[in-house]
């Protein structure tokens, strides 16, 4: 960094220098004039030295040689003969040269006040008055003597040579930094630094004898006693510092005491300039028949900062700010009025001013300033009802949200404080006192649990609405049917709710919670299916409306393994929706005095819910050669179907339907008249799946009816012909095979037959 100073700025720099160097000698001066009064003796001088870690003033016993230093010190002064002949105590900090040089007089003024501030805490017996404390800053004097005594050191000349310029010391550590490309620096720091902070010498002296003159000796000895002498490597002791600190203190706001609103606050000291408060308000005051209520449980947490000088004032008091924050719950009414009831949080900053009025007790007075929000219920008192004198949340009931930005607490505190320096007897009284504070605000909170519940202006049914959206299945029902079931124990909750628009439906339901179930159109419109089990939803099924005989008798088919089969041409498409644990509280419970009028109600609630389609698609296309030589399209049978669907689970179940249908769906290949497919797409429950894989087998079986009056019978393993996907609407299971058929002619009598089945028209694409 490159300083530019014009001439002005010199001339009054160098005032400065001669006016600190005429300071400086005068210092000496009077040091020495002040040495002429005493002679002391080699002896009648003890040093101790105390290390601080890097950019640290907290004196910490288990950093380095700490431990033993302060065993010292305190071996020392609990020495009745050195305390009787203690003359003074001398704290001389400096820290080392590298970093900020104003940073590092700071640091070493704080290294200092640290070491007295742990000397009078420890030891009350010695007056303030006889601990000094001063600070040098950077030790350059002991910097420059490693670097002497260290041959080793790179660019050893060229430092010592830095360290005697005329410099600024931030220009030398610049110089030294980049001397060397850096070489010399990294030296310097892995070798001396971690010596040069030293940080304190606590230096203790005795009264001696007065002599008549100074010697320059003692004087040299006294300075060569305040520059702390290089130290062996670090050694951490596992001996912590103990420092005596008062318990906590017991508050109480006078100003709420007046209104009857107890309220307790402890705050507990951390450090010199930290505490932190938590604070419980809880009057739980209420009268008979509901005339009168006054209901408040509220807490409230403050972190605080002391300002001043701490190791100057007592504990918890003078001037101080904090941050605090806060919850509660209230409940207020007075003399047969309307009342409120509402919860609330605030935040914000508080000032604050403390002072004694007894070795034991404070006074304190803060202001609060902060954010306020709560939500409110206003009620009416009303008066022999069946339920007695309640409180009325009438309709339109309506919660308000209101926010504050302001003062938000005053306080006028009573502060008794708790220390540990305190007799046994006293302590006993104050142990005796807080067990009596503490069983009267236990008492109090056992009563602050629950305020008065309100009573609603409605219907005793909660209504819930019901919104459908059918489009993702691609469904428009002509209604849709409600089931409603206990969440608890799956049991069903009166009859099926049913409506004309399947879009929207209005619930009718009691306190409880609840699962409920929707189904496209109603039972009797889907008239293919019927539904088991209703009392209970984990017995709820849909299951195919099937014969126990076949349309096609020529064509009986079973299912490999099953015991019996039911026959069915196609299923109903079927999509629902299970919405689980829907509750419905007491606060959703709107009572009136007289009932209103029927059909007027209010919704509490609203609740989304999406179908889904449960039923599969089987996509069925066969290719078939010498398609001329059938006379219609062949009746079909498909085995080992699923028959039916859990719809707790959406899963489905059996093995044992055959579907009965005609593959009438015909297309001819227009460049060969004798190639064609027929096709047909089913909706049906499908096949059963397990691992994605089918758990059954799977027969085709097709009656042709040949053009000459005869019958041919194709019968197909499909099961691993069929391939299940999913088209984002349902599941698909696709079946292609190709086949042929014999050649026939017809006998010219006419193959019309009333049981061959006729074809449907494809329009198709000839090649011209």
């Amino acid at each position: 960094m490159i300083l530019i100073i014009n001439q002005k700025s010199y001339k009054i720099m160098k005032v400065y220098v001669i006016i600190l160097i005429l300071i400086m000698l005068l210092l000496k001066g009077m040091t020495r004039v002040c040495a002429q009064e005493y002679r002391r003796e080699i002896d009648s001088v003890n040093s101790i030295v105390l290390y601080f870690k890097i950019d640290r003033a907290v004196l910490d016993s288990t950093y380095m040689e700490n431990s033993g230093a302060l065993k010292k010190l305190d071996d020392l002064i609990k020495n009745k003969l050195v305390i009787s002949n203690l003359d003074s105590i001398t704290i001389v900090a400096s820290s080392s040269p590298d970093g900020n040089e104003v940073y590092n007089l700071n640091l070493s003024e704080k290294r200092a006040e640290s070491v007295k501030i742990y000397i009078m805490e420890k030891y009350p017996m010695i007056k303030n008055e006889l601990i000094r404390a001063r600070y040098t800053g950077e030790n350059w004097i002991d910097f420059k003597r490693m670097i002497e005594t260290d041959k080793n050191v790179p660019c050893q000349e060229e430092l010592i040579s830095i360290i005697n310029s005329n410099r600024k010391n931030e220009a030398k550590k610049w110089l030294i930094k980049t001397l060397g490309n850096g070489e010399a620096w990294r030296y310097i720091k892995k070798s001396f630094l971690p010596q040069l902070r030293t940080g304190a010498v606590c230096v203790i002296y005795y009264k001696p004898e007065p002599v008549e003159e100074e010697k320059e000796e003692v004087q040299q000895k006294e300075d060569e006693v305040l520059v702390p002498p290089r130290q062996p490597e670090p050694v951490v002791l596992p001996t912590p510092v103990s420092m005596t600190k008062p318990l906590f203190a017991i508050k109480t706001n006078l100003l709420y005491d007046v209104l009857s609103a107890a309220n307790l606050e402890i705050e507990v000291p951390i450090g010199k300039r930290w505490s932190i408060a938590a604070e419980g308000i809880f009057p739980w005051w209420k009268a008979s028949r509901a005339d009168w209520t006054m209901q408040l449980l509220a807490g409230h947490a403050t972190v605080k900062y002391w300002f001043g000088n701490r190791g100057r004032k007592e504990v918890l008091t003078g001037w101080n700010v904090g941050l605090f924050g806060g919850v509660g719950k209230y409940d207020l009414q007075f003399f047969d009025k309307d009342g409120e009831q509402g919860d609330f949080f605030d935040a914000g900053i508080q000032g604050a001013y403390a002072h004694e009025i007894g070795k034991y007790f404070r006074v304190e007075y803060s202001l609060g300033v902060g954010y306020l929000q709560r939500e409110c219920k206003k009620y009416d008192k009303v008066n022999d009802t069946m339920h007695g004198d309640i409180k009325v949340f009438r309709y339109p009931w309506e919660v308000k949200r209101q926010q504050w930005f302001g003062p938000t607490s005053v306080r006028i505190s009573l502060v008794w404080l708790l220390n540990k320096k305190n007799s046994k007897k006293r302590r006993r009284c104050e142990m005796k006192t807080i067990a009596y504070i503490t069983g009267f605000c236990f008492t109090l909170a056992c009563f602050s649990c629950n305020r008065d519940g309100l009573y609603y202006a409605t219907e005793e049914q909660g209504f819930v609405r019901l919104n459908v959206n059918w489009q993702p299945a691609q469904l428009e029902p002509n209604g849709m049917s409600v089931y409603v079931f206990d969440h608890e124990n799956g049991k069903a909750i009166g009859k099926r709710q049913i409506c004309s628009d399947p879009n929207t439906m209005d619930l009718t339901l009691p306190v409880g919670k609840f699962d409920l179930l929707v189904v496209n159109n109603t039972e009797e419109e889907l008239a293919a299916l019927s539904f088991t089990g209703t009392d209970n939803l984990a017995t709820f099924k849909a299951c195919l409306a099937a014969k126990e005989e076949a349309l096609y008798s020529n064509l009986l088919s079973k299912a490999e393994g099953a015991t019996r089969s039911v026959y069915l041409t196609e299923s109903d498409i079927l999509a629902s929706a299970l919405f689980r644990e829907i509750e419905v509280t007491p606060q959703d419970i709107h009572y009136f005095k007289e009932r209103p009028e029927a059909g007027s109600h209010e919704v509490c609630r609203t609740v989304e819910v999406t179908p889904e389609r449960r039923t599969d698609l089987i996509d069925i296309e066969i290719k078939v050669t010498n398609i001329t030589s059938t006379a219609g399209a062949p009746r079909t049978h498909l085995t080992a179907m699923c028959e039916g669907m859990n719809m707790e689970t959406a899963t489905r179940y059996g093995n044992s339907v055959t579907h009965e249908f005609v593959l009438n769906n015909k297309r001819v290949d227009p460049d060969n008249y004798r190639v064609g497919t027929i096709s047909k797409k089913l909706i049906a429950f499908g096949p059963e799946l397990k691992n994605d894989a089918y758990v059954n087998k799977h027969r085709l079986v097709m009656h042709f009816v040949l053009v000459n009056g005869e019958t041919h019978t194709v019968t197909l393993d499909v099961h691993d012909l069929m391939k299940t996907s999913h088209d984002g609407l349902q599941r698909v299971h696709q079946i292609r095979a190709e086949i042929t058929l014999p050649e026939a002619i017809g006998n010219g009598e006419g193959v019309f037959n009333p049981n061959i089945e006729a074809w449907e028209e494809v329009e198709t694409g000839l090649p011209i």
